[in-house]
């Protein structure tokens, strides 16, 4: 096909005849010209009409799926202030069961934890007859004095708190519970709920009584607050009991609950969210009046509703609608002119490109575009789109091939964690034997999705094998080589009748055989007579653990060291033998502690970790407590090893005492 002079002269002639022939009105052009308009304006109408209703959908969806994520955070808010409030209420409750605590003591330990909490305007603990010391009951309220809250000795004014429904529901449980919003008039004149916690004693093997802690309903209410934006949202605040707590319209909250508000106002919808309510699940739905609503479950029995109005969020949308309908009809109305002028010009070669962009944009790039003579914009736009059309193709090409491998690589990757995850131990939480109890935590970090470093524990009757190593890399080969130690590790330790120095000797010799990438690990092996406390580690090339005394100072052991896993076979490994005693803690790390670093590339030190280390706790505490360090000391610097840490700690159980 080709575009030449000859055509434009022969149309030039036409247009003229035409021209002189044919009023403007009935003129080609102008037929072409309103058909396209007419149909442009039926396009346009049935795209912005489609255009509206997928939009009106896709907000509404968007602004029900915003508010469900709103919920959820207030609903975190308000479970991370509900569990505060209740590690408050264990506080007072654990301090009050000390064998030591007299009344003056518990009367000052309930006003501190009172005054520190700032959730709090007043708290409540309640001991039966024969707890304290003296054999008197104790049932005292610590209020906060700038909060309007006065302290009360009930005792001595004669209130008896045993024979009050609350307190016997208390007693009688093991969990703790919310009470419904009540108007106080001695605490300022204020709206406020209670949770009330029972305070079980062990070694009498019942409760003892209770713990109480008063929460004004501003302070709940505020954790709602940040719901209010975008405008248009209104939170409310269900109860346990189902009363409303917090709601938007003046005169319902605090009066109704939620079935009572539906009966009142005619809100029968509400009557699925009274029942989600109190089945404690999540709830989407539609609010009856022109909105959407959405109910979470928060702790203690609250839950959180938020509702818009959907003419709040198609507010927006009938504004753009408006707009891009002005701007279509003006549009049409310039092509239009554009297509008089020009139609007998471009029409027919931009029909040729047009149908060609249009095969491209459902992916026929083979198409071959017409050859042609002109030299004017049309042939360059012709010849760019032939080559846009093969630089198109293979870039989707390459693209789908790297998006193809980049997936597989993804998803090798996870499962691999999620392999190597599965292969490290859950530590026992304690083995006991007579008074002793020995307590074993572990963690690890990788720096990248999969690692090196590994531990393991083993149970053999009242004895706990433990391990961790750390392999030479990072990465898949690490996690390889890690995966082959771990089993070959585990397999010699379960032969019965071996030490830690045979375990590491047997498994140095089965990871140099066949060794080519010359890959190595640093193992520390060890096992623990929980019965005695005698204690054996053996080292292959790892770095000597830390033994925290009794009296929380911490100092290595002086443990010799063989050559590291997988390079040579050493004749024997020297072992370190010596006691556990209760109060002491041993700590193993891979060197991904010592050597994280900081923005200014200082690393952590051995220094550091020893100050980490000291300090009471047991396994547990004692390893958080040296990741938060290391994590606080590196702050946002990238992570450039595994980190790895094992501790094994010894307590004495305390002896019962006769009720």
């Amino acid at each position: 096909m080709q575009w030449g002079q000859a055509g434009a002269d022969v149309d030039a002639g036409a247009h003229d005849h035409a021209q002189a022939a044919v009023p403007w009105h009935r003129s080609l052009r102008t037929r072409i010209a309103l058909w396209f308009g007419a149909l442009a304006a039926s396009l346009l109408a049935l795209v912005l009409i489609a255009a509206y209703l997928s939009g009106r959908q896709q907000l509404i969806g968007d602004a029900v799926e915003r508010m469900r994520f709103d919920a959820i955070r207030s609903a975190d808010r308000f479970n991370a202030a509900a569990r505060a409030l209740r590690v408050t209420g264990q506080g007072i409750a654990g301090l009050a069961l000390e064998p030591s605590i007299d009344r003056a003591a518990a009367v000052r330990m309930l006003q501190t934890m009172v005054d520190n909490d700032a959730a709090v305007i007043g708290g409540l603990l309640v001991l039966e007859p024969g707890v304290l010391p003296d054999g008197a009951p104790l049932a005292y309220h610590a209020g906060v004095p700038s909060a309007g809250v006065q302290d009360v000795d009930l005792v001595a004014t004669g209130y008896d708190v045993f024979d009050k429904p609350w307190y016997r529901r208390t007693v009688a449980g093991r969990t703790p519970w919310w009470s419904e919003p009540y108007f106080n008039e001695t605490a300022g004149g204020r709206w406020m709920t209670t949770l009330n916690l029972p305070l079980h004693d062990p070694y009498r093997g019942r409760n003892i009584g209770m713990v109480s802690l008063d929460v004004p309903m501003e302070y709940l209410a505020g954790l709602l607050a940040p719901t209010n934006e975008p405008a248009g949202v209104e939170a409310a605040l269900y109860a346990p009991g189902g009363m409303i707590a917090v709601h938007p319209q003046p005169g319902v909250a605090l009066r109704y609950d939620i079935a009572g508000y539906a009966a009142a106002f005619g809100r029968r919808e509400l009557r699925e969210v009274a029942q989600a309510h109190r089945a404690r699940r999540e709830y989407r739905g539609d609010a009856g009046d022109g909105g959407h609503l959405v109910l979470v479950p928060a702790e203690g029995g609250w839950s959180i509703q938020l509702r818009v109005s959907d003419a709040v969020v198609l507010e927006a949308l009938g504004r753009h609608f408006r707009m891009l309908l002005g701007g279509g009809l003006l549009a049409m109305l310039v092509l239009a002119l554009v297509v008089i002028r020009l139609s007998r010009r471009i029409t027919d070669p931009l029909r040729t490109l047009t149908g060609v962009a249009q095969r491209f944009a459902a992916g026929e790039f083979d198409s071959p575009l017409p050859e042609s003579a002109r030299g004017d914009e049309v042939d360059v736009l012709a010849h760019a789109l032939d080559r846009a059309g093969a630089s198109i193709k293979a870039q989707m090409a390459e693209i789908e091939t790297m998006a193809a491998a980049r997936q597989k690589l993804d998803s090798e990757l996870s499962i691999a964690r999620e392999i190597q995850r599965a292969m490290l131990p859950v530590a026992p939480s304690s083995l006991q034997h007579g008074s002793r109890n020995l307590k074993a935590f572990a963690a690890l970090e990788p720096a990248k999705a999969v690692g090196g470093d590994f531990f393991n524990f083993f149970q053999r009757d009242q004895t706990l094998w433990f391990a961790i190593g750390d392999v030479s890399d990072k990465g898949i080969p690490a996690a390889l080589f890690m995966a082959r130690s771990l089993s070959i590790l585990e397999t010699a330790i379960h032969r019965g009748g071996v030490t830690p120095a045979d375990a590491l000797r047997e498994a140095a010799e089965r990871l140099a055989r066949n060794n080519e990438a010359c890959m190595f690990a640093t193992v520390l092996c060890g096992t623990i007579d929980v019965a005695s406390g005698a204690m054996t580690v053996a080292s292959a090339g790892h770095d000597a653990p830390l033994l925290r005394g009794a009296d929380a100072r911490v100092r290595p052991l002086p443990l010799e060291s063989g050559p590291p896993l997988g390079f040579e076979v050493a004749a024997a490994y020297p072992q370190w033998q010596g006691r556990l005693e209760p109060g002491e803690a041993l700590l193993a790390y891979t060197d991904g502690i010592t050597e994280a670093f900081d923005a200014g590339d200082e690393a952590f030190g051995e220094d550091r970790l020893c100050e980490a280390a000291a300090g009471e706790g047991d396994a547990a505490a004692l390893c958080r407590r040296v990741l938060a360090a290391v994590a606080a000391f590196a702050r946002q610097a990238p992570q450039s090893d595994d980190i790895t840490v094992l501790a094994i700690s010894m307590d004495r159980l305390p002896v019962p005492q006769p009720a």
